[in-house]
């Protein structure tokens, strides 16, 4: 399962960047080229970036679904009405591949839990948190006993409360596996909730594409 930018969330990320590059008044520093902005940013700035024109993408038409919503699921490889909170973040790697012409470590998947453990094997996985890092969970039962299941979300903000955007989530203050939409949570690194517990922070390594002669 490869993830790979589909069309419509391609498009509608690539259209909000150009309305905030023009808002930012960056446009007469690059000479209103937006490549060449692209050019400056590293990937995990531009990640940064693309985890927060996501906040506000909901669901319509039925549980796990709407047009953007869809997308999002095909990036990663997966088919409308699967859990999206996975796919949000192969998204985000997806644009940043191809915008900044770097491969990324990022396991594909849409397993929270499986790409937690195949980021483990990379040494991707960390106890505390950088900018930029995806936050993962893994869901438990009554007993404490670890599930298949889990939850994750983008560190977009640190410090004694971390921000992070999470797809397939509500506005709520737990841990919402199966929300509606693309929500900014404040999360404690030390926070235990009743169905949740917390596996680490995966950091994905970017790496140059080699050019093409």
């Amino acid at each position: 399962m490869q993830r790979s930018l589909d069309t419509v969330i391609e498009k509608y990320i690539y259209e909000k960047l150009i309305s905030n590059f023009l808002q930012e008044s960056l446009a007469n520093r690059y000479g209103r080229n937006l490549k060449l902005y692209f050019e400056t940013l590293t990937p995990n700035v531009l990640a940064l970036k693309v985890s927060n024109i996501l906040l506000g993408i909901t669901e319509s038409g039925g549980d796990n679904r709407g047009e953007l919503v869809d997308s999002i699921l095909r990036s990663a490889g997966g088919t409308p009405g699967l859990a999206w909170c996975a796919a949000l973040q192969q998204v985000v790697e997806a644009f940043v591949e191809k915008y900044c012409n770097v491969t990324s470590s990022f396991p594909n998947g849409l397993g929270c839990v499986q790409i937690y453990q195949d980021a483990s094997k990379k040494n991707d996985v960390f106890t505390f948190p950088e900018l930029g890092d995806v936050m993962v969970w893994q869901s438990i039962d009554d007993n404490g006993k670890p599930l298949a299941t889990g939850h994750m979300g983008r560190v977009v903000a640190v410090g004694d409360i971390l921000q992070v955007v999470e797809g397939n989530t509500g506005p709520g203050s737990g841990i919402q596996r199966e929300g509606d939409g693309v929500y900014k949570k404040l999360r404690l690194m030390d926070k235990k909730y009743r169905t949740m517990q917390l596996l680490g922070y995966i950091r994905p390594e970017y790496n140059k594409k080699e050019e093409k002669v």
